[in-house]
């Protein structure tokens, strides 16, 4: 069953969303190659793509509501300034309207600094927005207290974006000279472009392919047994690494055996030359569960993962592994590097809400030992 009708915002969700939430998909984002990218969605959790294609298409929200009146304010303007001309072997057809918007109604310095200082005194009733002759979106927030805020906060961040590529064009318009890069050209961008991601993402996966295929012929030839990298080994090296250097680790492990790891085979260098590390090898897992929410819907909750990425030498053995663990918000990541005929931890830190890397051990040069006893401290404290 899906929902159909108006979606009641949620101020809680949103903030967060824009807070640590936010903070939370960058970090992700830094150390897990794939995630948020377009089309993820379908192939790791397809059941939950698919729901929210669905109720996307069922609902309206806030913002869609103010876009359909921004829009219909647009037609009418336009219908009044395009014509039909007929003659007894063409038609001249309506011109298209052109979309109102901030960037294009802010032409100059003067009215972007006149627009930000109603925008910060009075944007909760849309104040710049008259200003800016954007009258059916002006009465939306005069309602809705400037979209419940949110269209507020968005408005000040586009004319600051728009004051500041006015200033750098020499305060000339620069609609005239190109499309403006602001908040609002690039949603309609996303939004135009999102109808063909399938396509894209097969050309890219293909491309992705022939390189692979490339790569590993080139290796083939200069003599590397491309055979002995499977994803059995993988999965077997990283689980005996973590537990012969760093085995608390594997308190984040919820079924990382069970995974398929993926395996890359790296292209030559610059000059031509076979590649110190040749294959880069991943293996992740992350802890789903299914729950059921208020409206009978099934919902997935995510828990603890585990992301373990490996570099292979030409001889097959590993040259440094690099893991990265999370649980209820926290991550401790650790890096394991070849010394002569030993793997060693080098590193061992967290990741905190900001994004920043901060070391368990902040002294200049700390021994495997020290930074053995301080993961295994961190992972026991957040557990």
């Amino acid at each position: 069953m899906v929902k159909v009708g108006l979606r009641k915002p949620n101020l809680k969700t949103s903030l967060k969303a824009r807070t640590t939430g936010r903070a939370k998909r960058a970090v992700k984002r830094a150390i897990i190659p794939d995630y948020g990218k377009r089309g993820m969605g379908w192939i790791k959790n397809p059941k939950k793509a698919a729901y929210n294609a669905v109720y996307s298409r069922t609902t309206v929200g806030v913002g869609d509501v103010a876009r359909a009146v921004a829009k219909s304010g647009a037609r009418s303007s336009a219908s009044r300034t395009s014509s039909i001309t007929v003659s007894s072997h063409e038609v001249t057809p309506l011109a298209k309207p052109e979309q109102k918007s901030l960037t294009r109604e802010i032409t100059s310095v003067d009215r972007a600094n006149k627009a930000l200082l109603l925008c910060f005194l009075l944007g909760w009733s849309g104040a710049h927005r008259a200003y800016a002759r954007m009258w059916g979106s002006f009465f939306l927030y005069l309602f809705t207290f400037g979209l419940f805020g949110f269209g507020w906060l968005f408005d000040i961040v586009t004319l600051l974006m728009r004051r500041s590529e006015l200033r750098r064009l020499g305060d000339s318009d620069p609609t005239q000279q190109q499309a403006p890069c602001s908040v609002d050209s690039t949603f309609d961008r996303n939004v135009a472009d999102s109808g063909n991601w399938e396509q894209r993402g097969d050309g890219e996966a293909a491309a992705r392919l022939e390189l692979q295929r490339k790569n590993r012929a080139y290796m083939e030839e200069n003599g590397i047994d491309v055979e002995m990298f499977t994803e059995e080994k993988v999965a077997a090296d990283a689980l005996r690494t973590i537990e012969s250097v760093c085995p608390c680790m594997l308190r984040f492990d919820r079924g990382m055996s069970e995974e398929e790891p993926s395996i890359s085979f790296c292209s030559p260098t610059k000059t031509g030359k076979m590649p110190k590390n040749v294959v880069e090898a991943r293996i992740y897992h992350q802890d789903v569960k299914l729950l059921m929410d208020s409206h009978g819907f099934e919902l997935p909750e995510y828990g603890d993962s585990i992301n373990v990425m490996i570099s292979y030498l030409a001889d097959g053995r590993i040259n440094k592994v690099d893991i990265h663990g999370f649980h209820n918000g926290r991550s401790v990541s650790v890096s394991i590097r070849r010394r002569s005929d030993d793997l060693v931890m080098t590193s061992a830190g967290t990741i905190g809400e900001t994004g920043a890397w901060q070391s368990l051990c902040p002294g200049a040069d700390p021994s495997a030992g020290d930074l053995f006893r301080a993961l295994t401290k961190e992972v026991e404290r957040i557990y």
